[in-house]
């Protein structure tokens, strides 16, 4: 059995497509590509087919990537041993987060400890982010209070608490604070249909009786965000989610009874606990979250 078209196998749908596994492996696509069809070649089997544009497993391929995704687990455990604490010299980890911000804030404390590591980030939905956790294509996953499951555990990160984003000169910016039912009349403009922030919004209207309002779905913050500094509405964001801007108003909610924060939470598929990459992203989140910070302190740009 050769280790490298195993692991050539392996990186393929772990990275989700070709070039991204052969630029992890340190690999041109050709040489990536000759080990798999090695391993297809001695062992007569298929273990991938075209759909379209992109490679997906046979019958056969997803039997034996369970097979070696143990394997794989045994193999880290080698080298986490062999390296021996505190050290991470190599290898290459994915996240997946629904908060930009925050996200690329533990990125940067976590490539001041491990230089040698490389790094990527994709922004996506809540569930887009669960699911890729699960099947193995990311190996972290940042995501707003997400739905508990068998495969994946989710720890909790930060709490991040709503404010009102409003236009400068709006009539609500002169305070110090708004109540949500000051929000009765106002046009609020809203994330996506389905998503849990529309749905949490939802939820604290009903709950604080706020009447009246016109509501504007639009499906991306910063489209979002310029809506509100073109006086279209006023929205619910968190901190981390609001960048500098001079046309921008922002106020801390006040309600009377509904809860206005939500928890952003780690999350890895269980059996990815012990890979190296993934225990050091978990040890600096660790590390920041044991010093108490406040959710503007952790996110600080």
């Amino acid at each position: 059995m050769n280790f490298a078209h195993i692991r050539a196998f392996h990186s393929v749908p772990k990275e989700g497509d070709m070039a991204r596994a052969a630029h992890v492996l340190g690999v041109s696509q050709s040489t990536l590509s000759q080990q798999i069809h090695a391993l297809e070649a001695r062992h007569a089997l298929r273990l991938f087919e075209k759909r379209g544009r992109r490679l997906a497993l046979t019958d056969t391929g997803r039997a034996l990537l369970q097979v070696i995704e143990r394997l794989m687990e045994v193999v880290d455990k080698v080298q986490l041993t062999l390296r021996g604490p505190g050290t991470l010299d190599e290898g290459h980890l994915s996240l997946m987060s629904d908060s930009t911000t925050l996200a690329i804030e533990l990125m940067r404390r976590f490539g001041e400890s491990y230089p040698s590591v490389s790094l990527s980030l994709a922004i996506a939905s809540m569930d887009e982010i669960r699911e890729a956790v699960r099947d193995g294509k990311a190996d972290i996953g940042i995501a707003m209070n997400p739905p508990m499951g068998d495969l994946v555990t989710a720890e909790p990160l930060i709490p991040e608490r709503f404010h009102l984003l409003l236009p400068c000169g709006h009539r609500l910016a002169a305070q110090d604070e708004v109540s949500v039912r000051d929000l009765s009349g106002e046009t609020i403009i809203m994330h996506e249909r389905g998503s849990r922030t529309h749905a949490f919004v939802q939820q604290i209207l009903v709950s604080e009786d706020v009447r009246d309002t016109r509501t504007i779905t639009v499906c991306e913050r910063s489209a979002i965000r310029e809506a509100v500094a073109r006086r279209m509405g006023v929205a619910f964001f968190v901190l981390s989610e609001i960048p500098p801007d001079h046309r921008l108003a922002c106020r801390p909610l006040v309600a009377s009874g509904a809860r206005l924060e939500l928890d952003e939470y780690l999350l890895v598929r269980k059996d990815r606990h012990h890979k190296p990459v993934v225990a050091a992203f978990r040890s600096v989140v660790a590390g920041c979250t044991s010093e108490k910070l406040p959710a503007d302190a952790l996110i600080a740009v």
